[in-house]
């Protein structure tokens, strides 16, 4: 790395001695052109001679009156400032294309770049461990997933994402790459199999088609004036609290989409943006019905944006999974029908015992890792290594990599929930194409086994059944258990066994 080290000192070097030169610029044009207008508005406002403001006052050779030198020198001074805005970014602009020469992010694109990759273990030593530790995974892991996307079956619909992808691509890129590749296809066919995770309500259809093990679903509804009416029956009748609300038209984070609502007695501080009545949870419901989510944070606005837009809009409420505790829930990326990590998000702690989030775990890998975004620095986590010791995984990456099997998908993020002590209870709760999960120094890699497959393009492109959307492909409520499983007691919900296996 010393050579990039090297370019990388002088671009900044270079960067910050133009900077300041502007700045010093910037102060002197400014301080001048003051002095000069300082003296235009006194003569313009001396009334020792009437005839002052005809005269003629000379500046840099040219003859002009004092009211033609005054506005003059307003525009110089507004000139002034724009050049050296110009002059003073210019370096900035050119520091980050050096450090990301592809971004699509600024974020993601800087810490992918030389620049930062160069400099980053003179801050922080330690990211030089971690960034080998990701290098040996994804080596380790190479074949495996080389051996998983040569005999991967996926819809012929997924394959689009080859046409736009190049080699190279970042994590983030390769997620704009497959949402410019979905947006092109549904311009082409009309195609709109997006919304197996774009609408939640077809997400749930699909997991309960499919015979994966789920939270009860208590109801799904489109129809807004129906809507009232049936979610009251529901309070009234309703004995599990809370319920769990989910408008089904918006994934997107930032709009707060799925709450907790409980009845009149239930407490509002026992899961964080909960709401107490029937009333609260209806005005939430009707201020995000209309709604057009807009994912205005992310490089593939632009691609998913019209897509989400088409959606229809509802909402569906399902029974809570561990009644009134938050369940632990572990985001599990699949790439060609393998797991390669899962990142736990216990969204405010595992049951109160862990403080931290965002640990990763590795296949085969007896620790939770928590990697800093910007440091990499890393320490082990062993608050919440219970997912590993009491064998969690194992049904966590089969319901992951069996659902990717069911999509005939070649990347989706699936996510679970996991209940301590009950490992058997793992249920899916939610699905992502566009997963913008902090994977630190394992995006790339990630990143670089997808674009992989899609390169050698040696796995078997498929059509589903009557050329069914994807998301409309139920394969039936027992293919889960019997058909994928094979009712394999060490891999299955004990509901799922006694309702298909006994």
């Amino acid at each position: 790395c010393s050579g990039d080290l090297l370019i990388a000192y002088t671009v900044e070097l270079v960067a910050v001695l133009v900077m300041a030169l502007a700045f010093l610029a910037v102060r002197a044009c400014s301080s001048r052109n003051r002095v000069l207008r300082k003296q235009a508005v006194a003569v313009l406002s001396s009334e020792e001679d009437a005839d002052l403001l005809d005269a003629q006052h000379e500046m840099g050779g040219i003859v002009m009156s004092p009211i033609t030198k005054s506005s003059y020198l307003q525009r110089r001074h507004c000139i002034c400032y724009v050049l050296g805005a110009c002059v003073f970014f210019g370096p900035v602009a050119f520091s980050l294309s050096m450090a990301g020469p592809r971004v699509q992010s600024v974020y993601d694109g800087f810490r992918r770049g030389r620049v930062y990759k160069c400099l980053r273990p003179l801050f922080f030593p330690n990211s030089t461990f971690t960034e080998r530790m990701a290098i040996e995974y994804f080596l380790q892991q190479k074949s495996y997933f080389q051996e998983a996307y040569r005999s991967w079956e996926i819809a012929r619909y997924w394959t689009v994402t080859r046409g736009f992808v190049k080699p190279g691509m970042g994590w983030y890129e390769m997620l704009t790459a497959r949402s410019k590749a979905l947006l092109h296809e549904f311009q082409r066919s009309g195609r709109q199999d997006f919304r197996i995770e774009k609408d939640r309500c077809e997400m749930e259809r699909f997991i309960i088609g499919n015979g994966f093990p789920a939270t009860e679903l208590k109801g799904v509804w489109r129809d807004r004036s129906k809507l009232a009416a049936e979610l009251e029956l529901l309070f009234r009748e309703n004995e599990e609290w809370p319920l769990i609300f989910k408008v089904c038209h918006i994934t997107i984070g930032e709009y707060d989409a799925a709450w907790a609502s409980f009845n009149q007695s239930g407490s509002v501080t026992e899961i964080k943006k909960g709401f107490s009545s029937l009333e609260q949870a209806m005005r939430r419901v009707d201020s995000l019905w209309d709604v057009k989510p807009t994912d205005n944070t992310r490089p593939w606005m632009s691609y998913f944006d019209p897509l989400t837009n088409l959606l229809q809009p509802g909402v569906m409420v399902q029974a809570p999974f561990t009644r009134s505790r938050r369940p632990a829930e572990l985001k599990i990326e699949v790439i060609w029908g393998r797991v390669y990590l899962g990142v736990i998000d216990t969204n405010g702690g595992a049951y109160g015992t862990c403080e931290n989030t965002q640990g990763i775990i590795l296949r085969d890998d007896p620790r939770v890792l928590l990697i800093d975004g910007w440091t990499w620095s890393w320490h082990r986590e062993e608050c919440s290594e219970w997912i590993i010791k009491e064998g969690h995984l194992r049904y966590a990456w089969h319901l992951a990599e069996s659902f990717a099997k069911a999509a005939m998908i070649d990347a989706i993020r699936v996510d679970v929930f996991l209940y301590p002590g009950h490992p058997e209870m793992a249920v899916v709760n939610e699905l992502s194409l566009t997963s913008a999960a902090p994977y630190p120094c394992h995006a790339d890699f990630m990143a670089e086994i997808w674009e992989l497959g899609h390169r050698e393009n040696r796995y078997i492109s498929v059509d589903f059944p009557f050329a069914r959307p994807t998301y409309m492909n139920f394969r039936g409520e027992s293919w889960f258990a019997v058909n994928h499983t094979g009712c394999n007691e060490s891999l299955l919900h004990p509901y799922l066994l006694a309702k298909w296996c006994s």
